[in-house]
């Protein structure tokens, strides 16, 4: 089970903050995000989610501002709790060091 906390940025993008486990992420937001989306560093993220699966499936990622699609990575974690949600299988597709200005997009 991971432990979350967070806090709103003052920003006009909806940004804001995650503690899981007592490492703070800037995360965003994007209500058009049919998938959450890992930003940061690899390392970064196997220290958050040190409980990981990775996939047999790849999963068809566009929208960063170009029109070419990427196949990515997908990881699932177990018990991803965000305030009285809990998913259970919580997908997370990967694409290590991008610079969207977060770690993490979570969809709607």
């Amino acid at each position: 089970m991971y432990k979350v906390s967070y806090k709103l940025h003052k920003s006009k993008k909806p940004f804001f903050d995650l503690n899981i486990n007592g490492t703070y992420i800037t995360c965003l937001y994007d209500t058009g995000a049919t998938a959450a989306v890992w930003c940061s560093s690899k390392k970064l993220f196997e220290k958050v989610f040190p409980e990981r699966i990775l996939q047999d499936s790849k999963f068809s990622i566009g929208g960063f501002g170009g029109k070419s699609r990427i196949l990515s990575d997908i990881f699932r974690v177990e018990g991803f709790k965000l305030r009285q949600i809990e998913f259970l299988h919580f997908p997370i597709v990967t694409q290590f060091n991008r610079n969207f200005g977060c770690k993490l997009i979570l969809g709607s």
